[in-house]
């Protein structure tokens, strides 16, 4: 097993347990609106290649940590191999990413890793936010001029 595979499977045995210990959701991008739908306030960790997004172990290390600040936030777990697939869809610009969804609705999403404090704090923030609509690449509003 060389480098790259070996990451990739200490990070599956990572995620996996998450899903044990922690409880948290692990889904493909097609279940992911699904489980967003019913779900009052859901933070999706996007990952990817741990050999490529290094940050995504921090992310998942801190992850139930964080929802244990965040009472009545709920996490999950994108499959790495559809993170990086599913994240246009999402507003998602980098990875990892925690992606803020209340009922399916798009509330914003949490890029890289950060400071604690900021981190919790910024989660909180969002998942306290309305919904809005999810950015897109390119699109681009401008204010008319007089």
């Amino acid at each position: 097993m060389n480098y790259q595979q070996q990451r990739a499977a200490d990070f599956e045995a990572l995620l996996e347990r998450l899903a044990r210990e922690q409880r948290l959701a692990r889904v493909g991008a097609a279940g992911l609106a699904e489980l967003a739908a019913a779900t009052p306030a859901l933070a999706a960790l996007f990952t990817g290649d741990p050999t490529q997004s290094p940050e995504s172990w921090d992310v998942s290390v801190v992850l139930p940590e964080m929802l244990a600040e965040c009472p009545g936030v709920t996490g999950c777990v994108l499959d790495p191999a559809e993170s990086a697939l599913a994240a246009a869809r999402y507003g998602v610009g980098k990875l990892p990413a925690l992606v803020l969804l209340r009922h399916g609705d798009y509330l914003g999403v949490l890029e890289g890793m950060r400071d604690w404090q900021p981190f919790v704090d910024e989660l909180r923030r969002l998942a306290a936010a309305p919904p809005r609509p999810v950015p897109v690449a390119g699109v681009y509003v401008t204010t008319p001029t007089a």
